[in-house]
């Protein structure tokens, strides 16, 4: 893996939608971008090896043949509608009556497909250990004080994921997540030029290429995705990141959510009984 210094500059779009670019680093290999100035990981950019294909290619598969996508499901916090599906858990939306956390309904109706993801969340914890344990363990000590076990996917501080099909997403922070934690971003591609990841206060795009692992502060890091250029109707490139959302944070074990939830639907209840 190469280690390549980058130094961070004040930036604000001016444009989200504009086309992004920066110096193209990692468009086949694994690199990490140090801080020139604090000397912490920025990003890792992993590569998988032959350990982890045959899940690729079954995940690949699910995505394109096996689940439905529709433009807008599943809208990020942050306010971008594009093609993706949620995963893992959802918080609570009192403006959809759902008053505590729940499957996602990716995760509900798909069991292969939810055990897939969730493998894929500990190869990415393992990269995320590996190749930035200070920034892993800072993580960790930030959702282990704030999550409660039974939110995490297969028991690693995540809880939640989305899966974006051929998106080019303006820049954007994840604002949705808790505060510093990371985000971990596996790619599959094919028949796909560009779509890189682009980090513009560091002026570095990472390449993304198929099978890599991106591990990044997506909350506190600006980024967006550079144009795609796509060679025919079959070509495709799903991005799948892992985060932990802030909604989560706070609320009890999934006893009580349930606990609570049959409170809220007496209560409901009975408010529709005294009005009538």
């Amino acid at each position: 893996m190469r280690t390549i210094e980058v130094r961070r500059v004040a930036w604000r779009p001016e444009n989200p939608n504009r086309d992004k670019a920066g110096e193209l680093l990692g468009p086949t290999d694994a690199v990490k971008l140090i801080d020139a100035d604090t000397g912490g990981v920025v990003a890792v950019q992993h590569l998988l090896g032959d350990e982890a294909l045959d899940d690729q290619r079954l995940l690949a598969r699910w995505l394109r043949l096996g689940i439905k996508w529709d433009a807008g499901s599943g809208a990020r916090l942050s306010g971008i509608a594009a093609t993706n599906r949620a995963f893992g858990f959802l918080e609570p939306r009192p403006l959809r009556q759902q008053w505590v956390v729940s499957r996602s309904a990716l995760s509900r109706d798909h069991a292969e497909l939810d055990a897939i993801l969730r493998r894929f969340a500990n190869v990415c914890w393992s990269v995320f250990v590996d190749h930035a344990p200070k920034e892993a363990e800072q993580h960790l000590g930030l959702v282990s004080d704030s999550v409660h076990p039974d939110w995490l996917l297969a028991g690693v501080p995540w809880t939640s994921g989305i899966i974006n099909h051929t998106n080019v997403l303006p820049y954007h922070r994840d604002s949705g997540n808790v505060k510093n934690a990371w985000s971990a971003m596996l790619t599959l591609r094919e028949g796909v030029g560009g779509g890189g990841l682009h980090l513009p206060e560091y002026d570095a795009t990472l390449g993304t290429p198929n099978g890599s692992i991106v591990i990044f502060n997506g909350q506190d890091v600006w980024h967006g995705v550079t144009p795609i250029e796509s060679s025919g109707p079959r070509s495709y490139r799903f991005t799948l990141v892992w985060y932990t959302k802030a909604g989560i944070a706070g609320k009890g074990s999934a006893k009580e959510e349930i606990e609570r939830a049959r409170r809220r639907r007496t209560e409901i209840e009975t408010e529709s009984l005294v009005d009538s």
